[in-house]
């Protein structure tokens, strides 16, 4: 089944006008892709293997498996314990979180706006991830007329309400917000997949991250990984100059114990000549069961 169709277009169509609205990388590759290969059939792998990781997480999982429950206890901790690394950074004060909020996010409780969620990342932004340059170019958010209900084999389907594609300097993904019953005005949950690539080489796929997330407010987003948490943020520093802020930290799961592997913060900004140094922070935190 074609999933996207009048979808595609409508990114097609974003991309004529000003310079702002160009394509980001790969779209066109993915477009131009054989049946299999296409942009359609990477929106269905990333609404599968996305919604699929999002399930295994409300599961549970088994002892080497994060879990809902787990992630909020470390979330809250790392927000209660973050700020007194990130004095002279950008604070994470306005990620103001209940241990409550953040599992009924990931089960899917409100219905969410793209426009909020997503809105404000649109556009490109430079930065640094570690020592690496990177480049992430957010691109229009697409908003079918009707959810489009992914086929999931041997499960429930799941609905797309809206989505953006996204380059992130070594690859691409979608960031979408998705739905259990498209008939329903609640129950919105978010859903992120990445494909890495080598050497920007679309044919060469060298890591898949499917990713879920937690809706914070206007601009703020936590998405989640089976091994990093980050806490995103599109911002102003100043009046007309943006900025945008991932804090999180990569974890390691096992014995029913979530520790803490390295803290970090990137910032990205408009300007390709400015990008702020990675911090990295000797935050330890353990959360178990």
């Amino acid at each position: 089944m074609r999933l996207i169709g009048c979808a595609v277009l409508a990114i097609v169509l974003a991309g004529c006008g000003s310079s702002d609205d160009e394509l980001p990388p790969g779209v066109a590759h993915l477009m131009q892709g054989p049946p299999g290969r296409d942009f359609d059939a990477f929106v269905e792998e990333a609404t599968v293997k996305s919604e699929l990781f999002r399930r295994k997480l409300l599961a549970g999982g088994g002892p080497d498996f994060v879990s809902p429950d787990l992630l909020a206890k470390a979330i809250l901790k790392f927000r209660q314990q973050a700020p007194f690394h990130l004095r002279g950074y950008k604070d994470i004060d306005s990620f103001e979180l209940s241990k409550e909020m953040i599992t009924e996010a990931i089960s899917g409780k409100e219905r969410i706006s793209s426009r909020l969620a997503y809105g404000g990342f649109k556009g490109k932004w430079y930065g640094l991830w570690d020592k690496m340059s990177v480049d992430h170019h957010w691109g229009r958010l697409v908003e079918p007329e009707k959810p489009q209900r992914v086929e999931i084999a041997g499960d429930e389907p799941v609905w797309i309400r809206s989505y953006q594609y996204c380059w992130v300097g070594d690859g691409y993904g979608l960031n979408m917000i998705a739905t259990g019953n498209p008939d329903s005005d609640s129950g919105d949950f978010l859903l992120g997949y990445v494909v890495h690539v080598e050497g920007g080489d679309l044919n060469r796929p060298t890591k898949r991250r499917p990713h879920t997330g937690v809706f914070v407010g206007k601009g703020k987003l936590i998405w989640i990984t089976a091994g990093e948490v980050f806490l995103e943020e599109s911002y102003e520093i100043s009046p007309g100059k943006d900025a945008y802020a991932i804090t999180g930290f990569f974890y390691k799961v096992a014995n029913d114990t979530l520790r803490t592997t390295r803290c970090f913060q990137a910032l990205y900004t408009r300007e390709p000549d400015n990008r702020p140094a990675w911090f990295s922070f000797p935050l330890k935190i353990q959360v178990s069961r």
